[in-house]
């Protein structure tokens, strides 16, 4: 949100770590010029602090003089201009005698900003994706399983590496497994898209249903497939349909009709056994 600078990751050498970062007082953010990584921020260019254990602007200047760390280097991280954050190190040495390191570390990390790029992106769009209740996932042209969200894994029960890869037609229920195989056609490009129903096993054996739409990025030649959880819809609809069954069968045994009419209107509705029983077609 450009508002703050937020801590992604640690590492310290030996104890160093542990006590520059003690787990009760990490400081997980910073705005702009304030701290460390806020002037970073502020000034856009490599800047280096001595004396950080007795710094007035070095936040956890106490925490330094316990880690016995004397110098901060800190690198702006840039990727078409924009600053995306930075890279902190903090070392025992003094300022002249890190010059050499500290050339040779801007120069790492100005290469980086790409990367970083792309990791944000990735994560943001992690983020997106898990957030939904709804199972999500990406599907090759092959059909397999590139990507999926936690919702689509809660679904079916299995563990990541038991999906990812694999096809998305095994974890269909062989009844509508080739029906499947042939809707999916339906997401290829020029064949138009609609909506895709199939049952599908979970680890635990149960059966559910899924309502899938799709949407195609011919250029990746994948599919990004979100799906809604219809099992107790489909249930209702065949508890229905049994029902419904039931009631002719029973009708045809005791040879009962029936007929609707809508009040104010002359067209009436016959039953199947009304015809029969009245012998009309």
């Amino acid at each position: 949100d450009k508002e703050r600078i937020d801590l992604i990751a640690t590492h310290g050498k030996q104890n160093k770590g542990a006590l520059f970062y003690p787990e009760k007082n990490i400081i997980h953010a910073y705005e702009k010029g304030v701290g460390f990584p806020g002037h970073v921020w502020e000034s856009e260019r490599e800047l280096i602090w001595e004396n950080i254990d007795g710094h007035e602007k070095f936040v956890r200047s106490t925490y330094a003089a316990a880690a016995n760390l004397k110098t901060a280097v800190g690198v702006p991280i840039f990727y078409n201009n924009e600053f995306l954050g930075c890279f902190v190190g903090l070392t025992e040495a003094n300022a002249q005698n890190f010059s050499g390191q500290t050339k040779v570390l801007t120069g790492v990390i100005s290469n980086l900003g790409a990367v970083v790029k792309q990791k944000i992106t990735e994560t943001e769009y992690r983020n997106f994706f898990d957030i939904s209740p709804d199972p999500y996932c990406i599907i090759g042209f092959d059909g397999r399983i590139q990507k999926f969200n936690q919702a689509f894994g809660s679904f079916l029960g299995y563990h990541d590496q038991e999906i990812i890869g694999r096809s998305i037609f095994k974890f269909i229920h062989i009844e509508h497994r080739e029906k499947a195989k042939k809707q999916f056609k339906t997401f290829v490009p020029g064949a138009g898209s609609k909506f895709i129903d199939a049952k599908f096993y979970t680890r635990n054996g149960d059966v559910k249903w899924l309502r899938w739409n799709g949407t195609i990025i011919e250029e990746s030649k994948i599919i990004l497939a979100a799906a809604q959880d219809i099992t107790e819809v489909k249930l209702a609809e065949e508890k229905l349909s049994t029902a419904y069954t039931k009631l002719q069968n029973a009708q045809k045994l005791a040879k009962l009709g029936y007929w609707t009419c809508l009040y104010g209107s002359s067209e009436m509705e016959w039953g199947k056994e009304t015809y029969i029983i009245a012998g009309c077609s």
